[in-house]
């Protein structure tokens, strides 16, 4: 054989043989647990250890603030439209089955059962639950939907004509992490002072 030949058959099999390593630790790599995957740990979370776990993001405009998780980014704002002063929408990063919506209103009557969104709820007992619930040293109305695959849960808050709801949902059933991250972001709001009402309370300070 001539002396060319064997160099180009040395430099084949040098190749096939990388070729083969590469392939191996491909193999190697992709069938590995993955890595970075974010899950929310199975035990009951408190107020207080949730909060150490999820970095919160204050938001406000002239009606209130709250804060909401860092893993959230803003979906939907709106404008000024009949009884809602303001609203904003936030969505989960990644794989996007959270979502929270707030909205605020100015209500004449000034009492929950002039609130459309809450009447609704009142009216169909089948599918919403409504309760009275303690959120951060506070007694707030809460609604929960009955379905079983699905999480909803919203908050109605009142000042005087001012009513907020806030509201979290999720593409999956209910678990003791989404009621505790709904609580962490409802114990947050705080009515703006410059609209209080003379006997309301959760000024900011």
């Amino acid at each position: 054989m001539s002396r060319r030949y064997l160099i180009r058959l040395a430099v084949l099999l040098s190749l096939i043989i990388l070729v083969v390593i590469v392939v191996l630790e491909l193999s190697s790599y992709f069938n590995q647990p993955s890595l970075g995957v974010i899950s929310y740990p199975k035990q009951s979370l408190t107020k207080s250890s949730l909060s150490t776990k999820i970095k919160l993001i204050k938001f406000y405009n002239q009606y209130a603030s709250f804060s909401y998780p860092n893993g959230f980014v803003t979906y939907t704002s709106s404008k000024p439209s009949g009884q809602v002063l303001t609203s904003a929408s936030f969505i989960e990063k990644g794989p996007k089955e959270l979502f929270l919506a707030v909205s605020i209103l100015d209500i004449a009557g000034g009492s929950l059962k002039d609130n459309n969104a809450y009447e609704l709820r009142l009216i169909n007992p089948s599918e919403y639950q409504i309760k009275s619930e303690v959120i951060g040293n506070k007694s707030i109305v809460v609604s929960s939907n009955n379905t079983p695959t699905t999480f909803n849960q919203v908050a109605f808050l009142v000042n005087a004509n001012y009513q907020a709801t806030m509201a979290l949902s999720a593409n999956q059933p209910t678990s003791s992490n989404l009621v505790n991250l709904f609580k962490l972001v409802v114990s947050s709001w705080q009515w703006r002072r410059k609209i209080l009402s003379k006997n309301a309370t959760n000024v900011d300070k």
